[in-house]
């Protein structure tokens, strides 16, 4: 199945957040989300490896390029001249909330979005807009834990990710992961 994002009304990045959710989860989430400020994007697990991988072939990638897309801030290029490809400014949402399972693939997926944002995007985790979902999601959690576990801003359980001079170690390890 290809990506797809459900958007929340909001135009204010102040109060709207994406989740970025394994798609085994996106119904639940898209049911049970805050319309009004909650996004919920769609991804499967053909999402390719990033490391080593040349910009069109990533392009190439029907959930990179939905994730790029739908964040709306461009991407960084790292190479001087491009760099006017990222705008922080045009980020559309306050928060980027990624949620996968803690299975091989659930790992595999958010390995691999977090290797996409880092590379394309790392603006984004310096200035505090990247978190991970920490919750032990299966797939018979019923729509009320999912929903205080990953979705209620009072009771879910994520954590924020920073660029540090350790990420790019961590990277390679989650990208050399098989699926």
């Amino acid at each position: 199945m290809s990506p797809y994002l459900i958007d929340c009304v909001s135009r204010d990045r102040a109060v709207s957040e994406v989740f970025i959710v394994q798609e085994s989860f996106a119904s639940t989430a898209a049911r049970l989300r805050d319309r009004y400020s909650q996004a919920v994007l769609s991804i499967d697990g053909s999402i390719q490896r990033i490391s080593g991988t040349r910009l069109d072939k990533v392009l190439d990638d029907d959930s990179a390029e939905m994730i790029i897309a739908s964040l709306g801030c461009g991407l960084r290029l790292g190479r001087g001249a491009y760099d006017d490809l990222f705008s922080i400014q045009q980020l559309r949402y306050r928060k980027i909330i990624i949620v996968a399972a803690e299975t091989s693939q659930g790992r595999y997926i958010r390995a691999k979005v977090v290797s996409l944002l880092y590379r394309f995007t790392k603006p984004l985790f310096s200035a505090g807009h990247i978190y991970l979902a920490t919750a032990d999601l299966t797939a018979d959690m019923s729509d009320g834990e999912f929903a205080a576990k990953v979705l209620a801003p009072a009771t879910r359980q994520i954590v924020q990710l920073r660029a540090a001079s350790t990420m790019s170690r961590t990277l390679a390890q989650l990208d050399s992961m098989d699926h």
